[in-house]
């Protein structure tokens, strides 16, 4: 059965009714067995009368049905224009093993005999995968595309401090873009299980970023055991930059399989972590992944920007010993400073890719580029291919040609041909005359 949006009427501002109408159509996706999702051949997402195609069921032959979001939200949407809708697409194929890739960075720390392996680690991760009711308009500029701009201008930030002797600092730093976020960070969890026991024990701390690019000013710092050094100085450096970052504390229930936060996958394993959102409560399953309601035109640059300096800022401070002596290591200006153009171009391009994992390649061009782009600032850059676990069964295809096909209601065109008899008769009349 196919499902279709009309979007009529709808302006460019974030709404909750979009929000809830995608997570209305995931649960329609799954209640219906759904295994493709296609795209229309156009992009202008919001304007008038368009028609996004949602699902695809395993039957055949299917039924068209569409589901109006203005009727949906008891809007006027009377029309006497009716559309027939005909999509082309190859039948789908199930993929056998869906993959996932997790990519990671280095920037050794300095340590006085030379072995930065003893040097304590601090990780900066970013999931960077998205899922919604349209895979192939899912672009996640939010969720999580601002996580994953910050993560690379934190890295690149960092490269410049690290690439000088005198400034490299004394601890090792760690840089993740982990895939599977949607599916409880499953990407995550085998990235995090990977790593040798060793280095698990010397990572002093770890910040998960994800959906920092609100233009509000109030951020949350989820923890789940919070130490004294859990914000690592976060306090005092967003008051320096007028926001206001709450903790908020969650336990983990370790029999629930279900992860919440990124940030639980690390606490599982007693290692020091926290998530920094602008959400203040987690999602349910399958929400705030990044779907097609997540867009550039809801995301403020300057507040990436801002998250990043809060990030960097609290951290170097951190590794330096600055923390309560004032100093701005990152300061505007400098040439260390937080870089708009840098944020503004990954962001660009982040808002126009969508990133459903199972559909990327081990050589996708998105992942070549992110992979790149950590070779240009960090080391030992590696990019580790897992099978996804999980309930979630893959087709191949995402996109398909949509024709739309405007007519007329049959009550308007016969309303309209009784009209046109009734003016021959009045003319038969007049011509009798």
């Amino acid at each position: 059965m196919f499902y279709f949006i009309n979007l009529s009427g709808y302006s460019q501002h974030p709404s909750p009714r979009l929000t809830a109408a995608n997570n209305s159509f995931l649960y329609v996706l799954f209640s219906e067995s759904i295994c493709k999702v296609l795209k229309p051949p156009f992009l202008p997402l919001w304007s008038a009368s368009c028609f996004l195609p949602l699902v695809w069921a395993k039957e055949t032959l299917f039924e068209l049905k569409t589901i109006d979001l203005a009727e949906l939200f008891q809007l006027n949407a009377n029309s006497i224009v009716k559309y027939k809708l005909v999509v082309s697409a190859p039948e789908p194929k199930k993929i056998a093993s869906p993959s996932i890739a997790n990519i990671q960075g280095w920037l050794p720390g300095m340590r006085a005999d030379g072995d930065s392996s003893q040097l304590p680690t601090i990780a900066a991760v970013a999931s960077y995968d998205t899922f919604g009711a349209t895979l192939a308009l899912s672009v996640g500029s939010d969720s999580n595309g601002s996580g994953i701009v910050a993560l690379l201008e934190i890295a690149r930030l960092f490269s410049i401090l690290y690439s000088r002797p005198k400034t490299r600092g004394r601890y090792n730093l760690l840089f993740a873009l982990a895939s599977g976020g949607p599916y409880n960070y499953n990407g995550t969890h085998k990235w995090l299980r990977s790593l040798d026991q060793r280095l698990c024990e010397t990572i002093d701390y770890t910040i998960c970023l994800n959906s920092i690019g609100s233009s509000g000013d109030e951020l949350w710092l989820h923890v789940s055991k919070p130490p004294n050094n859990q914000q690592c100085g976060i306090s005092s450096v967003s008051e320096e930059l007028g926001l206001k970052v709450q903790l908020k504390h969650k336990n983990i229930n370790i029999s629930n399989p279900r992860v919440a936060w990124e940030h639980e996958h690390f606490s599982r394993l007693r290692v020091t972590a926290a998530k920094l959102s602008e959400l203040s409560a987690a999602p349910d399953f399958l929400e705030s992944t990044g779907g097609p309601f997540d867009s550039r035109e809801f995301v403020d640059e300057a507040s990436i920007s801002r998250s990043v300096k809060l990030v960097a800022e609290s951290l170097a401070r951190h590794i330096y010993g600055q923390e309560g002596k004032g100093i701005d290591i990152f300061a505007e200006g400098s040439s260390l400073s937080v870089n708009p153009s840098y944020v503004r171009s990954w962001f660009q391009f982040l808002s126009t890719t969508p990133r459903v994992a199972p559909f990327l390649s081990k050589n996708d061009p998105l992942i070549m580029a992110l992979k790149k782009e950590l070779e240009d600032h960090t080391a030992e850059v590696s990019v580790q291919h897992e099978v996804l676990d999980g309930a979630f069964t893959f087709y191949d295809a995402t996109s398909g040609r949509l024709h739309i096909y405007q007519k007329l209601s049959s009550k308007y065109l016969m309303a309209k041909s009784c009209s046109f008899m009734n003016l021959l008769v009045v003319f038969g009349h007049v011509e009798a005359d």
